[in-house]
């Protein structure tokens, strides 16, 4: 059977909501509690298959001790027992696939014997949560480094090509080395934020801006700045190394000068 369709069944049957919302609420949390339970279910992808019906000796023992004691006339035993026997044609003990008509008949004693504690429903919620966001941030990343990588083999390609073989490449690589400088002072920031208004006052000026941080989001803590001038130099201004660097460094009076231009590139737009 098909995890959507065994959901619909539990979502469809007659068990409370209320029962089994905190353990699943979607056919991919179901999945991962039948995954956990492996002792008794094999999922592959999509597909559930059960392995064994978990044994239910307590059932057994009340009546084999109900039986020894009143020899007068056999006992009945629980419905769940009395369930669990007139369902051993439909239940299968070896690796076939859950049928549509098994489930009616045992998804409430199938479900009432897997529920956990209330300690370790909320180990699975946190856990499902947890592999969620680690599955986000690593497929984040993955896009982020595949898309850096294009751009700077596209880039190396084209100055490759204009320069002459691998040698331009190294004269390119070297060139932005030469342009690109640290500021982790407020000294070097007040320099470079002089020389670029000191420019603008006599001429039309446009930096290129861009920031990092930690965290996205208005409470995400930023780590560094970064400006390009015209002339093809790039700053980089690291806060974590010198936080004020942004109101003492000049860095907001730059940011909030009505005669600097700034640029700022959206890079969530593949570009």
């Amino acid at each position: 059977m098909m995890v959507d369709q065994l959901f619909h069944a539990v979502a469809s049957s007659r068990i409370p909501q209320d029962q089994w919302a905190c353990m699943f609420k979607t056919p991919q949390d179901l999945s991962t509690f039948l995954k956990m339970h492996s002792d008794a279910f094999h999922v592959q992808s999509n597909l559930v298959t059960l392995i064994s019906v978990p044994p239910q000796t307590s059932p057994t023992r009340s009546c084999n001790t109900a039986s020894n004691q009143v020899p007068a006339g056999p006992q009945p035993c629980s419905p769940f027992h009395q369930n669990n026997n007139n369902n051993n044609n439909i239940i299968s003990v070896s690796s076939s696939p859950i049928t549509l008509s098994s489930v009616n008949n045992n998804i409430e004693p199938q479900l009432r014997s897997l529920t956990p504690p209330a300690p370790p429903v909320t180990a699975l919620q946190n856990q499902t949560l947890k592999q969620r966001i680690n599955s986000l941030v690593m497929k984040t990343i993955a896009q982020n480094t595949e898309r850096d990588r294009s751009y700077a083999a596209t880039s190396l390609a084209n100055n490759t090509s204009t320069a002459g073989g691998a040698h331009g490449g190294d004269i390119w690589k070297a060139k932005i080395l030469q342009n690109t400088k640290v500021i982790v002072t407020i000294k070097e920031s007040l320099q470079v934020v002089e020389d670029i208004m000191s420019q603008a006052a006599t001429e039309k000026v446009s930096v290129s801006f861009d920031c990092e941080g930690i965290n996205l989001g208005v409470k995400g803590q930023l780590t560094l700045f970064q400006l390009g001038t015209m002339s093809g130099f790039a700053y980089i201004f690291d806060l974590i190394t010198c936080p004020t660097i942004v109101s003492a460094g000049g860095l907001q009076h730059l940011l909030q000068s009505d005669t600097v231009t700034k640029k700022i590139h959206n890079r969530s737009i593949p570009q």
